[in-house]
C-alpha cells in the first residue's frame, strides 16, 4: 500500500493540454504525473459531453474532491482543489496533489478487494460519525452502513463510522459519546483512512496505526491480501 506523499520528496510538476482551444494546467507532485495526464484527459472527455464550455469556475467532481478551473490573467485555466488546510467549502488552491493521491489510494484498495465495480466515494464535505477519542487510538475500525440522511440536516451522512478496535460491539447508547467530522478532516488526523472510504456498504476495515490490518466484506471474509496480489502479478 502506498503512503501519503512525503513532503521532503515533494516537487511540483506542471502538466497541460489544450482543450476546446484553451490551455488547461494541472499542478501536482511530479510523482503523480500519470494521474495528472489522466485528469487532463478526463476534463477533455467530460467537456466534450457537457453543454457548458470549459472556462473560469467550470467544475468537475473527481473522487472525493470537487475541482474547479480558475482563469489566470493570461487566459490559462488552472485546475484547483478545495483548500483543505483552511476553508475547503469556500476557497481553492492551485495544486491537486491530495485529490489525486486519494484517487490512487482508493483505486488500489478497491482493486485488491475486487470492489472496483462497486466503488461509492463520499465527497470531502460529507460526514463521518466517530466514537469520541477513537482517532487518537492506535488500532481503529471503520465500518460502512447505508447512509441516513432522513433527519433534515444540511450535513450529508457518508454512512461511515469510526470506533476503537477494542470497543464493545454494542457501542454506547449515549449520543454524547459520539461526534462527527467532515471526510476531508481525515487528511490531517488519519489520512490513510481515506484509502478505504470508497468501499461498499457493510464493509469493515481495521487499522493498526496507518497500516491496514484487515478488510472484511459483507460476508465477514477478510479480503485484504495485498501480498497475494503482488505475487500474482
Amino acid at each position: 500500500m502506498s503512503n501519503t506523499p512525503d513532503s521532503e520528496e515533494f516537487e511540483t510538476g506542471t502538466f497541460q493540454r489544450v482543450i476546446q482551444g484553451k490551455t488547461v494546467l494541472v499542478q501536482c507532485d511530479k510523482r503523480l504525473e500519470p494521474q495528472a495526464e489522466w485528469l487532463l484527459k478526463s476534463i477533455e472527455d467530460v467537456s466534450e459531453e457537457s453543454e457548458s464550455p470549459i472556462g473560469d469556475r467550470w467544475t468537475l467532481e473527481l473522487g472525493f474532491s470537487v475541482l474547479v478551473l480558475i482563469a489566470r490573467e493570461d487566459g490559462v485555466l488552472v485546475v484547483c482543489e478545495p483548500d483543505y488546510d483552511e476553508d475547503p467549502m469556500e476557497s481553492a488552491v492551485e495544486d491537486v496533489s491530495r485529490s489525486l493521491w486519494v484517487v490512487v489510494m482508493q483505486n488500489e484498495v478497491c482493486e485488491v478487494t475486487e470492489t472496483s465495480a462497486y466503488m461509492s466515494i463520499p465527497r470531502f464535505d460529507e460526514t463521518i460519525v466517530i466514537r469520541k477519542g477513537a482517532l487518537e487510538e492506535e488500532r481503529i475500525f471503520v465500518q460502512r452502513d447505508e447512509p441516513d440522511n432522513s433527519n433534515g440536516s444540511d450535513l450529508h451522512d457518508s454512512g461511515w463510522y469510526i470506533g476503537g478496535a477494542d470497543d464493545d460491539e454494542e457501542g454506547s447508547e449515549n449520543p454524547e459519546d459520539y461526534e462527527a467530522c467532515y471526510v476531508y478532516e481525515l487528511l490531517e488526523s488519519r489520512p490513510m483512512v481515506l484509502s478505504v472510504l470508497a468501499l461498499p456498504a457493510n464493509y469493515v476495515a481495521v487499522f493498526d496505526g496507518e497500516d491496514i490490518e484487515a478488510i472484511y466484506n459483507d460476508e465477514d471474509e477478510n479480503v485484504w491480501n495485498p501480498s497475494d496480489d503482488e505475487e500474482n502479478k
